[in-house]
């Protein structure tokens, strides 16, 4: 768990954020059955997104539990979490199309009517790949901090 939130808090940094929905769908679980997440969803269909982070979870109990070792599964579940987290322009558009055309709200770029148009104006591409990278120094002293502390005082 330890080294799990370790990621996600670094993660959470670097989400792009427009609506805060992506960022609040993170979550860490571990494969003692503990779990953590962050803030709840809010807007259209945040009820529907509530219960995607929870199923996710739950999805990522039972996989970090079949594993035959101490396990964490670190993860974002908004429907779009990888598209964003492979997209090279997420939190760089700056509100404007790859055309150069500015977003404005109402209409798409090809004119088109829409609902809502909203981009975010902080956070990159590689938003959990990234400090997953950076971090593997801190990651293998944290479990082994933990290991030392579950083994205080006990022959190995």
């Amino acid at each position: 768990m330890d080294a799990g939130l370790l990621v996600l808090r670094e993660s959470r940094k670097e989400v792009p954020v427009a609506t805060g929905n992506l960022r609040n769908s993170g979550y860490v679980a571990v494969s003692n059955g503990k779990t953590k997440t962050w803030g709840g969803m809010r807007g259209k269909g945040a009820e529907k997104m509530q219960a995607d982070r929870d199923r996710a979870v739950s999805s990522g109990v039972a996989e970090a539990k079949a594993k035959r070792f101490p396990a964490a599964v670190i993860g974002y579940s908004a429907v779009y979490a990888l598209s964003v987290h492979e997209n090279r322009r997420s939190g760089r558009t700056g509100g404007v199309s790859p055309r150069g055309k500015r977003y404005t709200s109402g209409r798409t770029e090809s004119g088109r009517k829409s609902t809502r148009v909203v981009w975010a104006e902080k956070g990159k591409w590689k938003f959990l790949e990234d400090p997953l990278k950076r971090l593997t120094k801190e990651i293998v002293k944290a479990i082994k901090r933990r290991a030392r502390k579950a083994t205080m005082g006990r022959i190995i």
